[in-house]
């Protein structure tokens, strides 16, 4: 009975973290179902679910999957165009090079989802 009192008090305070967390859950389910060219291969996967940049409310998500492929970059982009997941939201590709994120590429990274 007390537990129950307590998650009932409590759950207005952790309600915004449970939603924010079961969002993530189902972006990361729809992002895993995305197809790849054949000729490509997953060297990591990352999310993450917190404050990015700036000022917010903790809410700003990350999924990304580097991934290694020899060709040419145009191919790539054109694989993608057409693809989506959810609500695509931020969605995008990034090439590294040199084995960092370009420049001009950071902020996208860090302030769109």
């Amino acid at each position: 009975m007390i537990l129950l009192a307590w998650a009932v008090l409590t759950f207005p305070v952790y309600r915004d973290y449970l939603d924010d967390n079961f969002s993530l859950y189902q972006n990361v389910k729809a992002f895993r179902q995305l197809k790849h060219p054949s000729d490509t291969s997953r060297i990591s996967f990352k999310k993450y679910l917190g404050l990015l940049l700036g000022n917010g409310n903790h809410c700003d998500s990350f999924i990304g999957e580097p991934r290694r492929y020899g060709g040419e970059q145009q191919t790539i982009e054109s694989y993608y165009d057409s693809t989506t997941i959810a609500d695509d939201q931020g969605m995008g590709i990034i090439f590294i090079e040199s084995g960092e994120f370009p420049e001009e590429s950071l902020y996208w990274v860090f302030a769109t989802g």
